[in-house]
């Protein structure tokens, strides 16, 4: 499911432009209202396939017209909106609807913050899902490679004309698939060489800082682009839902239908 919340925006508002991980801790907060136990083992566990750990959530950027300060935002404008999005059956799709309600949205770091109000929440409907689709991405798609092929460590930021960005786009959408509906003994299987990814915009590289402002902070980068997958119906839905790439948690790779 995915949805929409509209935000009253209080005046001089200003945010850390740095702002992802305070949303990302905002809707565990609200899973944490409506069921502690969910939240908790989504938080600390999520869904695991081959030792690879998913939350199968992601969020876009805030919608909202603002002023640079530095590294903080000015909001000038009175509303705003947020996109969540979850890969969940449609069963418990009120559930979570329910947890986002009469909910307080504080959102920021210790240096400034901004408490919204939540003006409505709109459940989107699906989009007509096929093997083709344009996305265009409303936050930053992040594919990591590991160094120690190559005898370093820790790992690099991929871009999207990296020679092996396809595969492992394709190869994370598989993995999260598994980490939800793979049964023992099941024959369905998907090939990343069955699969083309086709950029369709210049790609903008961004950076975002977790933990802004502590001794905990890190980096994530991811580009925002334009692109059209050619997939399995069951990954086009797996990435619009859960997110494409990385970190979705954190607010990267959520894409609209175009």
């Amino acid at each position: 499911m995915r949805i929409r919340l509209s935000f009253q925006v209080p005046p001089q508002s200003v945010l850390p432009v740095n702002y992802q991980y305070a949303v990302s801790a905002w809707i565990y907060k609200c899973l944490f209202h409506g069921d502690p136990a969910f939240s908790q083992w989504l938080h600390e566990q999520g869904y695991s396939y081959q030792g690879k750990r998913f939350k199968l959530f992601t969020f876009s950027q805030l919608k909202c017209s603002f002023t640079m300060e530095g590294d903080r935002m000015a909001l000038n404008a009175p509303n705003a909106e947020l996109l969540i999005s979850f890969l969940i059956d449609e069963q418990v799709a009120h559930f979570v609807t329910g947890c986002f309600r009469n909910q307080e949205c504080m959102i920021g770091d210790r240096v400034s913050h901004v408490s919204f109000t939540i003006a409505a929440i709109e459940v989107l409907p699906a989009p007509a899902f096929s093997d083709t689709m344009r996305y265009r991405l409303l936050s930053p798609l992040c594919i990591t490679r590991s160094r120690i092929h190559e005898g370093g460590e820790g790992y690099e930021f991929l871009s999207p004309d990296h020679v092996y960005y396809k595969n492992f786009l394709v190869q994370n959408l598989i993995h999260k698939h598994h980490s939800v509906y793979a049964v023992a003994g099941s024959s369905e299987d998907f090939l990343p060489e069955q699969c083309t990814l086709k950029v369709l915009s210049s790609p903008r590289s961004r950076l975002i800082r977790i933990k802004d402002h502590t001794e905990a902070a890190t980096n994530i980068r991811g580009w925002m682009f334009d692109f059209e997958l050619k997939a399995p119906v069951e990954l086009q839905r797996v990435g619009y839902y859960a997110g494409f790439g990385e970190k979705n948690a954190m607010g990267m790779g959520l894409g609209e239908v175009k």
